[in-house]
């Protein structure tokens, strides 16, 4: 009978070793898992530039000849699959799980050179050329490796010597060191796993952006350690760190930061520090799982993390890295569930970092620009509130150009940002400004406004509200009622009367009682002076405003001598507080006579005349609201034209 058996070439060995690890720093990382499954305490890497060497030394149990024949040797040695998931004397969960990490190192050097020594045995030593063992490879030759002279020294442990190197270490010891302590979250006296390059301990600060974190969101317990680390941290946060995976609970540990500028996470120009590697089991499962989600939140672009997950790499599980063990097989069913984990952190990370960042923007702007400090001193509760978040949101966008040219920039879009505020503030419209989310956006160019802006909006705001008015007097029946209105608004509105008066400059009164000065120059007068209105106008001019109800039909010589009373009055008044004179001189006087209809005296020239010895006019409520309209009926019309557009607009 046939017999079907299936055969491994040595070939195999150029795909997983020499040429699936592709840097420095993932070899290395092989190399120290082995020595943590060993239950080393201490790791040695000397980078000889000289020779062009690296060697790793470890203290940890060894290696016999069996060891290193039945295992170290015999590619594909599943260790957990033998019972081995714990160390043999630390009970360390072992990073190991392929068995065929030691074929990094072919990846890197010509030869390999590995001594080890077991602790009651003998020291083995021996050495590997790559090129020999491609050339076995390719006539399909088993090769052996080749029997070396050992130091005598060694007590136990494992040294492994990489030399005739296919890449150069030129890079400096810190890049390696960067490296290292971004796929390691067990090194360090806390793991009482120590790992040297060059004699220097690499530590968590070797990550080289702690430093720069601002913002720092921490899952399950927060550790002092790294708080202490972060010396330009402001805020931080603890999150939920339970994750579910077929009915039982996980917990995930680590954190997520975030730095002030983007290009701190990128001061080295061969390692960007915008991502967030997991780790399982004290080592690195995938360098940058936030290459998931893309850059399009700006925020993402200033994160750097580290998530912890020990259930990927579950002993009872399949194994779910890929050959590399540098990336996550992402049809495993785990990856979905730490990935959504991942995104729902994300998105709350998302929340916070935009309130601190708002936050943090407006102290630096009130800090720095004292103008907009008081500006915003000037605003109500709620405006302030609005304009706070808005300069906030601007000044955490990101300008181009060097330090000189992001500041004017972001002084410009400031400037521009204080004019878009007052000119929605005028149309009472502060909500359009949640919609902004950077410079670029429609939101952002819809409200960008200049000094002709908030002078339109502010006319339209006038025109409107004066319109409104007449709106009102038009839809009042009673006379009455017309009258309590009138005065109402001619309080606030003189250009109801003249559209070419605007706001008083002095004070304006209302039913103001002059009977005292009355009596002083008219001790005779049987009644004093009681002004419905008196109003001073921007000119200088005083204006007095009488008016009489529309539903009585008044004798106007009555009126007129009631008005002469009136203007005497005043002018007596002024006479008493000389510091109310503008110039020191009693201004002019000129008087209203508001009525209603059917004020038309037999002898009209006579009537002129007198009106004219008081600088005054006779007006009905009916010319007031004609005059009014035809003012501003031109707007009126193109309004109403506007209108009718917008409607238009609104039902497509």
């Amino acid at each position: 009978m046939t017999k079907f058996e299936i055969q491994i070439d040595l070939n195999v060995l150029n795909h997983l070793g020499m040429s699936l690890y592709s840097n420095t720093p993932a070899v290395l990382t092989e190399i120290i898992s082995n020595a943590w499954d060993a239950d080393a305490k201490n790791v040695d890497i000397t980078l000889d530039q000289e020779a062009q060497a690296v060697i790793i030394r470890d203290d940890g149990h060894g290696m016999s000849q069996q060891d290193i024949l039945e295992k170290f040797l015999k590619v594909g040695y599943a260790r957990r699959e033998h019972g081995r998931a714990s160390s043999d004397n630390l009970q360390r969960q072992v990073m190991g799980r392929k068995g065929i990490g030691k074929l990094a190192m072919f990846s890197l050097a010509n030869k390999i050179q590995v001594i080890s020594r077991k602790k009651g045995d003998e020291i083995q030593a021996f050495e590997v050329d790559v090129a020999e063992l491609q050339e076995s490879i390719k006539v399909s030759r088993n090769y052996v490796a080749k029997t070396i002279a050992a130091p005598e020294h060694i007590e136990h442990g494992t040294t492994i010597k990489l030399y005739e190197l296919k890449k150069s270490i030129d890079r400096t010891e810190t890049y390696l060191r960067k490296r290292i302590a971004r796929r390691f979250s067990i090194i360090g006296p806390g793991h009482d796993f120590n790992v040297k390059i060059n004699n220097t301990n690499i530590t968590p600060t070797d990550r080289d952006f702690l430093g720069d974190l601002q913002f720092l969101w921490e899952f399950g317990p927060s550790e002092q350690d790294r708080i202490d680390s972060c010396k330009s941290l402001i805020e931080n946060k603890v999150l939920d760190n339970k994750i579910s995976f077929n009915g039982i609970d996980y917990f995930i540990t680590g954190y997520i930061g975030s730095v002030n500028k983007p290009s701190q996470l990128k001061k080295d120009p061969e390692i960007s520090n915008n991502s967030i590697t997991v780790i399982s089991n004290g080592r690195v499962f995938e360098e940058d799982i936030l290459l998931e989600f893309g850059s399009a939140k700006v925020f993402t672009n200033y994160l750097v993390g580290e998530l912890v997950a020990d259930f990927l790499d579950d002993n009872n599980q399949p194994d779910m890295a890929t050959s590399s063990r540098q990336k996550l097989q992402q049809n495993d069913p785990r990856y979905p569930v730490l990935k959504g984990f991942l995104e729902r952190a994300l998105q709350q990370i998302d929340k916070d970092w935009d309130m601190w960042r708002r936050q943090q923007g407006v102290e630096e702007v009130k800090n720095n620009t004292p103008a907009l400090s008081a500006w915003l001193d000037t605003l109500k509760v709620r405006e302030r509130a609005s304009a706070e978040k808005l300069l906030g949101k601007v000044n955490t966008f990101r300008f181009s150009g060097n330090d000189d040219e992001q500041k004017e920039a972001r002084k410009t879009v400031l400037k521009n940002t204080v004019l878009a505020f007052e000119k929605l503030r005028i149309k009472d419209n502060l909500d359009a400004l949640d919609n902004i989310s950077n410079l670029s956006s429609e939101s952002f160019k819809e409200v960008f406004a200049s000094i002709n802006d908030i002078e339109a909006s502010m006319f339209y705001e006038i025109i409107s509200q004066r319109l409104k008015v007449i709106d009102k007097f038009q839809k009042i029946t009673d006379e009455n009622q017309l009258e309590k209105a009138v005065q109402e608004y001619l309080y606030e509105h003189l250009w109801l009367l003249d559209p070419s008066w605007e706001r008083s400059t002095g004070s304006t009164y209302i039913e103001q009682t002059l009977t005292k000065e009355l009596k002083q120059i008219k001790p005779s007068a049987q009644s004093g002076a009681r002004i419905d209105i008196a109003y001073k106008t921007v000119s200088g001019r005083h204006v007095i405003i009488e008016m009489k109800r529309p539903n009585v039909l008044p004798e106007l010589m009555d009126i007129v001598a009631q008005a002469r009373k009136y203007v005497e009055a005043t002018q007596q008044w002024y006479r008493v507080n000389p510091g109310n004179c503008p110039g020191g001189k009693i201004p002019h006087i000129e008087v209203i006579l508001l009525v209603g209809k059917g004020y038309l005296h037999e002898d009209q020239t006579f009537l002129v005349g007198q009106l004219s010895s008081i600088n005054g006019k006779v007006m009905t409520y009916s010319d007031l609201i004609t005059q009014s309209q035809q003012s501003y009926q031109e707007y009126h019309n193109k309004k109403q034209e506007a209108a009718k557009i917008i409607k238009i607009v609104e039902d497509i």
